[in-house]
């Protein structure tokens, strides 16, 4: 009889992504199943720290919770969303910069299984080996493979395919590096790609051209990407947009785009506040908001800033 662990399982689907992409053209279908199991992997060993924590937890629905129902497999389980949710409010789990490429990965996978998408092998190698190293983490905090040796043994083998992944991605820097550095020398910012989530995307006031990826969007649709990364429910909401919106008028351009970053977000170094737009950006203090109808402006002089008067 074939008894697999929860770990093992887990483990299988993460071992058979990385496989999937080992030669130099794999086919389509390989990507997809790259995609498709890198992010069963994951929910799988959500699901397992959950178990850890109390089997009950991994139940869709805890309240109808049986032990025996449980261990005869004919319960209904959580999904990759919920897993996450639990392991942040009940183990306290905090993701960190991991949480941006899990969700880049899990709407990528969604992407996959309900609509047509095109997607490339530099893209999802980028993203595998950021979730590879998110796997190295969880497991080193969260999870211990001593007590199981299929488990061991699988991620050894993993260890081993990711090293020749990752060195493509050093590679794929090193070759794209000169083209990052003639743009920053000439004054574009570069941003992380909400793509392949490499530090390769410049904003000139065209295209978005990613040169990792080598993928090109148009602005309206790099901006909706990219804020749904980084601004995630408070951008798709549309009540807190009306409230707050995530982007507001730039002054440089007039278009909907300027954003402002959080503290040591980006290089170089650490512009307070970027159009999506045009490119154009400013230092934390180079932008402040009208007192009167709290339109960003940029200020002449110190002390208040009024752009408009009651009988404008």
């Amino acid at each position: 009889m074939l008894k697999f662990s929860l770990l093992e399982n887990a483990l299988d689907f993460t071992l058979d992504a990385v496989t999937q992409l080992e030669g130099p053209q794999p086919e389509a279908s390989q990507i997809k199943y790259a995609i498709l199991h890198l992010c069963s992997s994951i929910e799988l060993l959500f699901k397992e720290k959950l178990r850890q924590e109390h089997w009950s937890l991994i139940l869709d629905d805890v309240n109808k919770a049986n032990r025996e129902a449980f261990d005869r497999g004919d319960s209904r389980t959580v999904g990759f969303k919920q897993a996450k949710e639990r392991l942040e409010r009940i183990c306290g789990i905090d993701f960190g910069n991991h949480a941006k490429v899990i969700d880049r990965l899990r709407r990528l996978r969604n992407r996959l299984i309900h609509f047509q998408i095109e997607v490339g092998k530099e893209e999802v190698l980028s993203i595998l080996v950021r979730a590879w190293s998110f796997i190295l983490d969880f497991e080193r905090e969260h999870l211990d493979l001593t007590e199981d040796a299929g488990a061991s043994e699988i991620f050894d083998q993993i260890r081993r395919k990711m090293a020749e992944h990752e060195r493509f991605v050093e590679e794929r820097k090193k070759e794209i590096e000169p083209e990052l550095l003639k743009l920053r020398e000439e004054g574009w910012i570069i941003i992380d790609c909400p793509i392949c989530l490499q530090d390769a995307l410049n904003i000139d006031g065209g295209d978005w051209f990613c040169h990792f990826c080598r993928r090109r969007s148009s602005v309206e649709e790099g901006m909706e990407e990219w804020l749904t990364l980084h601004e995630g429910w408070r951008y798709l909401d549309g009540k807190e947009q009306m409230i707050d919106p995530s982007v507001k008028e730039c002054p440089e351009c007039e278009m909907e785009g300027l954003y402002k970053f959080e503290d040591g977000n980006m290089t170089p170094p650490d512009p307070g506040w970027i159009c999506l737009h045009c490119g154009q950006t400013w230092p934390w203090d180079g932008i402040r908001t009208c007192v009167r109808c709290g339109r960003p402006m940029v200020p002449a002089e110190e002390g208040d800033v009024i752009c408009c008067f009651p009988d404008d």
